[in-house]
């Protein structure tokens, strides 16, 4: 019996005991507490997590100035919900548990190997796209990378493809630097062009005209400091300002995303070019690129690069379809082999290794340091 049977065999045994929808949620939760052992979960706010929390408050303001007032969808759900101030923490990890499981569900739907969807949930469990949530309390990403995922999952249905990226967008403006990547693949994926060009152009000219206005009435109420001045008045003065500070931390910043498991998207890349699929590589890059292009106007470098998770979905969906290279073979031992290399994340010139919750706990008691370092 293979590792890839074993997997085969763990998740028919979690879906017959407890229903498709059932096992789905239990794995998520599963997965989220085996990824707060992996690395420590973050109590205290730290950087713009300290005014993500004061939104989870006060969505609207009153407020003189912040860091954050156009990313309100977290805070604004939070407030919403009563998960105000502290237990914001909570709704972080409740969007990236979801996430989680409908990446379980989706592979699941599509794919005939129940193990196929497991590895896929392990995959992402265990990247920063989970990760950076647990260990940097207050980070919003959480949402993004869920309705990056949705965007991709219903992106040839219009209804629900563009408020999806009304919500990305409102959560935080990188969004924006996918939507080359999702016109190509709308484009190249669809029967009538002309009438999905023209989609594009009412959808996305919708959604940006109402973020446009969104900006413009947040403006009015309280002054932004991380507005388009912020990241783009220094490039009059040098085109490379963002660039020269976090350019030699690229490769780590990469590196740190999936790790070894980048061998998976490279595996997929070749594959897809030899069977004459040139279009879904194109797309990937368009992902990535779109991803990386934000490094010329900010400089945390793991943090924009995780953007680009698309490609490794796609990715996945390939080869274990495919079987390319034998992929069942030896992506669950690549896997474990990956988890036995310190997390890591960097941003400008710090870098910094995720302690795991064992090691932080030892940490504590060995030295009296406490829980946030």
């Amino acid at each position: 019996m293979t590792l890839f049977d074993r997997f085969d065999n763990l998740a028919l045994w979690g879906e017959k005991k407890f229903g498709r929808l059932g096992w789905t949620a239990i794995l998520s939760f599963i997965l989220l507490v085996l990824a707060c052992i992996y690395v420590r979960p973050g109590t205290n706010y730290i950087g713009h997590g300290v005014n993500f929390e004061e939104l989870s408050r006060h969505p609207f303001g009153p407020y003189d100035i912040t860091t954050v007032g156009y990313r309100i969808m977290t805070p604004l759900i939070a407030f919403l919900l009563g998960l105000r101030g502290k237990p914001f923490i909570i709704l972080n990890l409740v969007f990236a548990a979801i996430n989680i499981g409908l990446i379980y569900y989706w592979f699941r739907s599509r794919l005939d190997r129940p193990g196929d969807a497991l590895l896929a949930a392990l995959t992402i469990t265990f990247s920063c796209v989970i990760l950076v949530t647990i260990f940097y309390a207050g980070f919003c990403d959480a949402l993004t990378y869920l309705s990056i995922f949705l965007l991709w999952w219903f992106r040839s249905r219009p209804v629900y493809f563009y408020p999806i990226f009304m919500i990305g967008v409102l959560n935080h403006e990188s969004v924006l630097f996918l939507i080359p990547g999702f016109i190509f693949f709308k484009l190249v994926e669809s029967d009538k062009r002309w009438k999905t060009l023209l989609e594009l152009v009412i959808g996305f000219g919708l959604v940006l005209s109402f973020y446009g206005w969104f900006r413009g009435w947040i403006d009015s109420r309280v002054r932004i400091e991380l507005g388009y001045k912020y990241y783009l008045k220094p490039l009059l003065d040098d085109p490379l300002v963002w660039v020269k500070r976090a350019f030699t931390h690229w490769p780590i910043g990469w590196f740190s995303v999936f790790k070894l498991l980048w061998i998976f998207p490279m595996a997929a890349a070749v594959s897809l070019w030899q069977r004459g699929d040139r279009n879904t590589v194109i797309g990937m890059l368009l992902f990535f690129g779109g991803a990386a292009a934000q490094l010329i106007i900010a400089y945390d470098t793991t943090r924009m690069l995780t953007l680009s998770y698309l490609v490794m979905i796609i990715a996945l969906e390939h080869l274990l379809r495919t079987n390319a290279f034998e992929f069942r073979r030896w992506a669950p031992w690549i896997f474990l082999f990956n988890l036995l290399i310190p997390q890591l994340y960097t941003a400008a010139q710090i870098i910094e290794i995720m302690k795991s919750t064992p090691m932080n706990l030892l940490q504590m008691i060995l030295h009296g340091t406490p829980w946030w370092p």
